[in-house]
């Protein structure tokens, strides 16, 4: 399956309230992780406390922290990720969206189309590798970011059905 990489399937500007559990704890996390680095000087709330709630794994999450600090530092451009309170989705954080859903479902090729559109090639593995890490274990805590209910060109198996531990990590 071949992305179209001029527009994410999650409609950007989108407004957050319409996004399922998965995806607004995704989209959450992200907003809260990149806080500190944009304000440095005030207080944030700890990102990870969605994700320990929703008992994500330890390494899930330090896969995730990871992947967002390649980004962070080999960024080809500026990321479109809004502020915490901001009631609607973000371009980029609509592209993260697609990120992690082609992950879950599978679509590695995909998912790394996608990183291109934001790193450097040699990032792009990198991340790669801790995406689909944080995509199994988010599978394994039963959070599936699903495709838009209007994209019926989206059907794939529920990759819960067929989750086994990644091989990735030993």
């Amino acid at each position: 399956m071949a992305v179209d990489l001029s527009q994410p399937i999650y409609p950007p500007h989108m407004p957050m309230a319409h996004l399922q559990t998965a995806q607004g704890l995704l989209v959450t996390s992200l907003r809260l992780w990149i806080a500190p680095h944009r304000e440095p000087h005030r207080d944030h709330q700890f990102w990870q406390s969605g994700m320990h709630a929703a008992r994500i794994s330890p390494m899930g999450i330090h896969a995730l922290d990871t992947m967002l600090w390649i980004v962070m530092a080999t960024a080809k451009r500026e990321l479109d990720i809004r502020c915490v309170t901001c009631p609607e989705l973000g371009f980029d954080e609509a592209w993260l969206l697609q990120l992690v859903n082609h992950s879950q479902f599978g679509l590695v090729a995909e998912s790394q189309e996608i990183l291109g559109l934001w790193l450097p090639e040699t990032a792009v593995r990198a991340a790669s590798i801790n995406l689909n890490v944080f995509a199994r274990l988010y599978t394994a805590a039963g959070l599936v970011v699903e495709p838009p209910a209007d994209r019926d060109d989206m059907a794939l198996p529920d990759p819960r059905a067929e989750f086994r531990p990644s091989g990735l990590v030993h």
